[in-house]
């Protein structure tokens, strides 16, 4: 399978795990797993805008070339990130920590943090809560 083949794959991935209602509810939640937390770094090498339905705003997931591998980050809603005066360009050098899964057959990360030029924010709570979610503030 060549690159753009795994691109395609990632995108679909994430397409359709953010159109659904009840995984938007808690985005990739159910995947989240507090014991396979990593840290990785590379280069954005795309980003994607997903639209889930019945939503405000977009989605925010990237792909990073750490050293040859392409990985697939899932971070959260761009107004969250705008919010904390985020903004990812291709080509930005990237620090993610959060938790590996696999959803037919491809690993992406979802982020619980993100660093770039020396900032950092947190996403997601130890476990696996947004930080722009209403369980967040009680």
């Amino acid at each position: 399978m060549g690159i753009s083949a795994v691109k395609r794959s990632i995108f679909v991935l994430f397409a359709c795990l953010c159109f659904s209602s009840a995984s938007y509810a808690q985005p990739a939640g159910r995947l989240f797993n507090p014991d396979a937390i990593e840290t990785v770094s590379g280069k954005v090498s795309r980003i994607d805008q997903i639209y889930p339905e019945g939503r405000l705003g977009y989605g925010v997931h990237v792909v990073l070339d750490t050293n040859g591998e392409v990985l697939s980050v899932h971070l959260g809603p761009s107004q969250f990130l705008s919010q904390h005066d985020l903004v990812i360009k291709e080509g930005d050098q990237l620090t993610v920590t959060g938790s590996k899964a696999v959803l037919n057959g491809t690993d992406f990360i979802i982020a619980t943090k993100v660093e770039k030029d020396g900032k950092a924010i947190i996403l997601r709570d130890k476990d696996g809560i947004p930080m722009w979610s209403e369980r967040q503030k009680y």
